[in-house]
């Protein structure tokens, strides 16, 4: 059952990184083993959370835990890379996980000259902090970009789960089978 180790041998490969390196110790005694693992990987360290029997089943576990947090990672990045790449979802998306959590979020606009052109910056108050966007040629968009930094902060440290579903609500979703089919209904 050398599964994980495999799917982590071959992601590590198939991205053109080196291979993951497993280091393994006995916590326990010759007669009654207790074998941890770590894995090393792209630069992260991963450690088994139980101990094994055997060195084997070890490194599986903690090849398991690499594995499945990178997959988790490269996830989220995909699922949130709509969001740099087209802001003007950010304020709803704000909006709606306001209403989630009974809040407001203010904006509090400001402009400057640039040359011949004025620029807008947002600076958005939400859940007691102040976010400043980056500056925008409209007030529309300096708006969704104080959300766009918002966001990405709260991602980080407030209710993820809660504005990760709400994020999700609002991606891109493929709409045909496993073969890029269309589904027939």
């Amino acid at each position: 059952a050398t599964i994980y180790k495999n799917q982590l041998q071959e992601y590590t490969q198939k991205d053109g990184k080196r291979l993951p390196i497993y280091h393994s110790c006995n916590e326990g005694s010759e007669n009654f083993p207790m074998h941890r693992a770590k894995v090393l990987v792209d630069g992260v360290e991963y450690t088994s959370k139980l101990t094994h029997s055997t060195k084997k089943q070890a490194e599986q576990e903690v090849a398991k835990i690499a594995y499945e947090s990178i997959i988790h990672q490269e996830t989220e990045i995909e699922t949130f890379s709509f969001l740099y790449e087209d802001p003007t979802l950010c304020k709803s998306i704000l909006n709606e996980f306001a209403l989630k959590k009974k809040m407001k979020p203010t904006c509090n606009m400001r402009s400057q000259s640039r040359g011949q052109s004025l620029v807008f910056i947002c600076h958005l108050a939400f859940g007691g902090k102040t976010y400043k966007g980056e500056e925008a040629g409209n007030k529309k968009l300096a708006e969704h970009l104080a959300a766009r930094t918002a966001i990405k902060s709260l991602l980080d440290i407030l209710s993820p789960i809660i504005m990760s579903k709400v994020i999700d609500d609002h991606s891109p979703k493929c709409s045909g089978n496993l073969e890029g089919e269309s589904s027939s209904g």
